[in-house]
């Protein structure tokens, strides 16, 4: 009896090892976030260079990617546009819509900031390929999202809240180079001699993996910023109020999976290219989302709704956002890889 009870509970975590660490790296890192002095935060926070995660999990993603499927989604191009298209039009007119809906003018901005930000540089990938889906195209939607950012994020926010943005265009494209393009080109160059080919492809499920840790080690670092950053926002919104917005952007999510995979089915794409849609099309980034909701040119300026009134719970959303498609996301992969 007991023998089986160990037995069963490691199927469970076998199945569900990934949820079950994401539970874990979240809560570490927003305890840590909140508890932790913020010199001490500040030097755990520099220790692990994100960018440099992000830009590991997207290169080992790329040096497992066929290169012919990555061809394909090239000339063939009408998945990648479909999933843009809900990313980056549907979800942010679906947040302008539930807009007026929030009870608090923090958590209004703060939904379509979450509404307009592009798609995820390495979860997309990672959760793609765990649901046996054409990653290639949620990489190269993670490109074209985040390397139209700086055009398309900013017209969203000023057509929705009227605010002036001041975006660093060059900083974003820097970041997009540096952090995506760069490792998915150096990724794809390494597979080439045929030794190291094989290589990725006999160890492809192990590399997903490494690269599984990476995208928690990530969550783990946006936990402990979005701990601090909550720590010294104020009073905290009345929990109806957090209610609301975290099922708002629960059925933003639902709703552009929904979308993407309905547009997928109909327009006729693979299975494969059907599950990279349905994570690529409906998720998004946190680290531009914070740095709208955060900088003092931005909506981060303590008085930008008059002296002394600032929206300092404008990354909550962002947050919840974020929180829930890795969980939504997981359950989903795990049960689509099945069919």
């Amino acid at each position: 009896m007991a023998s089986k009870k160990v037995f069963m509970m490691q199927q469970i975590i076998t199945k569900y090892w990934f949820l079950i660490c994401l539970t874990f790296f979240t809560a570490c890192g927003l305890f840590l976030g909140l508890r932790l002095p913020a010199d001490e935060l500040d030097s755990l926070i520099k220790a692990i260079d994100k960018r440099l995660l992000v830009g590991l999990v997207l290169f080992l993603m790329s040096f497992t990617l066929d290169s012919q499927q990555l061809l394909k989604s090239v000339k063939f191009p009408l998945p990648v546009f479909w999933a843009c298209l809900v990313n980056m039009v549907f979800i942010p007119l679906l947040g302008w819509l539930m807009m007026p809906l929030q009870l608090t003018v923090d958590f209004r901005y703060g939904l379509m900031i979450a509404a307009s930000v592009p798609c995820t540089m390495a979860a997309a990938s990672v959760w793609t390929r765990k649901a046996e889906g054409n990653d290639a195209i949620s990489l190269m939607v993670t490109l074209l999202t985040n390397g139209f950012c700086f055009l398309i994020t900013p017209f969203w926010l000023e057509w929705t809240t009227s605010r002036q943005l001041s975006v660093s265009t060059g900083e974003l494209m820097s970041r997009l180079v540096v952090t995506a393009l760069l490792p998915m080109v150096l990724g794809q160059l390494l597979r080439q001699p045929a030794k190291l080919k094989q290589l990725a492809v006999n160890r492809k499920i192990a590399i997903g993996v490494i690269a599984q840790w990476g995208v928690l080690v990530i969550v783990f670092v946006a936990g402990c910023t979005a701990g601090r950053q909550l720590n010294g926002s104020g009073t905290v919104p009345a929990f109806n109020a957090i209610l609301l917005v975290w099922g708002s952007v629960v059925v933003i999510h639902l709703a552009a999976m929904g979308v993407g995979y309905a547009g997928s089915r109909l327009m006729q794409f693979s299975n494969a290219d059907q599950r990279a849609i349905l994570f690529a099309s409906s998720q998004k980034t946190l680290p531009i989302g914070l740095l709208i909701a955060t900088s003092a040119s931005m909506f981060g300026d303590p008085n930008l709704l008059g002296e002394g009134k600032g929206i300092p719970f404008a990354l909550f959303p962002m947050l919840l956002y974020h929180a829930s498609q890795l969980f939504i996301d997981t359950l989903i992969a795990n049960k689509v890889s099945k069919k």
